[in-house]
């Protein structure tokens, strides 16, 4: 069975669109982190999916203008940054 990953369910999320960017409260950790326009896609992306219909996901919302292998670039480095953070239900963490 392939992992799934889900953003956790205890952090607030607000969208910064002037700035193309996203704040997170984490309330495990004090302090605020700031999510860059990709890892901000990649969280919202992250409801019960594998990383490959994350990938598929995120490459129709860009069409034309970004093929699946560049797609998963995008997601794999936006799962680190969001794993790094801890803000996601890892996928050993599931039953």
């Amino acid at each position: 069975m392939e992992a799934k990953f889900s953003r956790r369910q205890d952090i607030k999320i607000r969208g910064l669109p002037e700035w193309h960017s996203a704040m997170v409260f984490d309330p495990e950790r004090p302090g605020l982190c700031l999510l860059n326009p990709t890892a901000w896609l990649v969280l919202e992306l992250c409801e019960n999916r594998t990383e490959q219909e994350i990938v598929s996901l995120y490459a129709d919302l860009f069409g034309n203008r970004l093929g699946r292998a560049e797609a998963g670039k995008h997601v794999s480095a936006g799962l680190q940054t969001l794993a790094k953070w801890a803000l996601l239900s890892l996928p050993q963490e599931q039953t």
